[in-house]
């Protein structure tokens, strides 16, 4: 795999992951004042409060994270700007996080020309990656 597709794989995944501590996040919170509602022990109550914080924390640090990184990803894809096709596969894909099936609806494309278009997309981007390396 290229450098370039690597990185907005990872991108992709980091916002998957941060989705995941959200939905956790709030599971959590909610099952904690559940259980508050449901027990008076004061270091119980305490010790969860400071779990969710941490976990609250570790979300933020996550986010954060993935701001920079799709941030990254908006100035990789906008190098092959002047492809509005191909653009708009990218940036569906990797900035907006969306599934083939999702992509190919709203673009009218089908899954192998929407894949074709992105696989050359990916490739433009390394190649410009790599002459601006060289110069």
């Amino acid at each position: 795999m290229s450098e370039a597709k690597d990185f907005l794989e990872m991108v992709r995944e980091k916002r998957r992951k941060v989705r995941r501590m959200e939905e956790a996040l709030a599971e959590n919170t909610a099952r904690a004042f559940t259980e508050r509602v449901q027990t008076s022990n004061k270091s119980t109550i305490d010790a969860t409060l400071a779990a969710l914080e941490e976990e609250r924390q570790k979300l933020v640090d996550a986010q954060n994270e993935l701001k920079d990184m799709t941030e990254r990803a908006k100035a990789l894809i906008n190098t092959v700007r002047e492809d509005e096709v191909t653009w708009q596969i990218l940036w569906h894909r990797y900035i907006l996080g969306e599934s083939w099936k999702e992509m190919s609806a709203r673009l009218h494309y089908s899954r192998t020309s929407l894949y074709l278009k992105l696989e050359q997309g990916l490739g433009l981007i390394q190649e410009r990656l790599n002459t601006t390396e060289h110069d």
